[in-house]
């Protein structure tokens, strides 16, 4: 398999992630929608194979939206293009073994994305052939292909726009202190434990006296202002 650009992590941060349903399936999940159930609401991720040595299974997974799952499922919208545009412009990318532990994983940019992990051109959704079963199909009708989705599905649609304006260099760099921008930025897009997690593993032990501090703030801004996080979250 190819060798992984990108920082590494210790743990995953995004737990407990429960499975919603397998999209495409040969003797396997080739792609999986999860979900991560937080205070604000529900944050979707696509789980998609890439790769697989003797040992693990390579899997990219990234947060989606209601909109580019409802898109991807009627047909409007390929796989390529979903991942070719994500809305937090990064990535996790790791090596999972049968017994569904971690070997390694990282936190990847997509400037550092394999390209031979993207999927083809014309990654278009095919019920037919997508292996997916009745009981899942089932799951994914009434949670985004019925007229009750469209409220959630314009609401997907203020986030996609918000991601698109917000540049990638407001991420932090391994050795680096967060910037304004940065801190706002992972704020509104996840939760107080998995901001944690996530700032101590990328940014190293210089961060463990600014964290504390960085929380508090955190946790008074989303009491403050509910409605705006809970948009940004679902």
């Amino acid at each position: 398999m190819e060798t992984i650009r990108g920082t590494q992590l210790s743990k995953f941060p995004l737990e407990p992630l429960n499975i919603v349903a397998d999209l495409l399936y040969y003797d396997g999940p080739f792609l999986s929608l999860l979900e991560l159930e937080h205070d604000s609401g529900e944050s979707y991720y696509f789980y998609y194979w890439c790769n697989l040595d003797e040992r693990c299974n390579r899997w990219l997974i990234f947060r989606v939206t209601r909109k580019q799952i409802t898109g991807y499922l009627t047909g409007k919208t390929t796989l390529r293009e979903i991942i070719s545009h994500p809305i937090d412009h990064y990535y996790f990318l790791g090596d999972m073994d049968n017994d569904s532990e971690w070997q390694q994983l990282y936190l990847v940019m997509f400037a550092d994305l394999p390209h031979s992990y993207w999927p083809k051109e014309n990654s278009w959704f095919n019920r037919e052939l997508s292996g997916v079963s009745e009981a899942d199909w089932k799951i994914l009708e009434q949670r985004f292909l019925t007229d009750s989705s469209y409220y959630d599905d314009r609401v997907s649609e203020i986030e996609v726009v918000s991601g698109d304006t917000i540049d990638e260099d407001w991420l932090p760099k391994r050795g680096q202190r967060l910037s304004g921008v940065a801190q706002t930025e992972l704020t509104n897009r996840i939760s107080r434990e998995t901001l944690e997690q996530v700032l101590t593993e990328v940014i190293g032990k210089q961060l463990e006296t600014l964290l504390p501090k960085l929380l508090e703030e955190i946790v008074l801004k989303t009491l403050a202002k509910p409605s705006t996080a809970s948009l940004i979250a679902n």
